[in-house]
């Protein structure tokens, strides 16, 4: 059982949404860092290389991702891919945070090794419920894998 706070990665490219979750992870308790990118590239480029000088340091890595589906040029499903298809970065947990409800993106998404999708509802006092449960679930029901093992 894994307990305390995690390094997040946030990749969304809305602005407002990106401020309210960066806040609602830290408030809640799930993340100690969010660190943000607005579109899948970067997002990859810093995953891949972290730290210039510490090439594939797992050290560096967070230990989740939340990542939006409909992004400017690569989308979060095909970075979704990338991710999971890279031996240093499969290891570490992705979740789906989306405005999409759409079965086949649900299904796609899972598929290519997303660990969660929760839908960014109106009601943002309803996602700081979702994170609290995410944190809970977590902290106190799953196993985070360790850098041994990862690597």
């Amino acid at each position: 059982m894994t307990t305390g706070r995690f390094t997040v990665i946030l990749v969304d490219d809305n602005d407002d949404h990106c401020m309210l979750i960066e806040d609602m992870l830290v408030s809640q308790g799930f993340a100690e860092k969010v660190t943000r990118f607005a579109d899948a590239e970067t997002a990859l480029t810093h995953l891949r290389d972290p730290h210039p000088g510490r090439k594939g340091s797992a050290a560096h890595q967070p230990d989740f991702i939340f990542l939006d589906i409909r992004l400017p040029g690569m989308n979060g499903i095909e970075l979704l891919r990338q991710l999971k298809g890279n031996q240093a970065t499969r290891h570490i947990p992705v979740i789906m945070l989306t405005t999409s409800q759409r079965e086949e993106e649900v299904r796609d998404s899972f598929a290519v090794g997303a660990c969660g999708y929760v839908v960014k509802p109106v009601d943002f006092t309803v996602l700081a419920e979702k994170i609290r449960a995410l944190k809970i679930y977590w902290e106190q029901a799953s196993e985070m894998p360790t850098l041994e093992h990862a690597a």
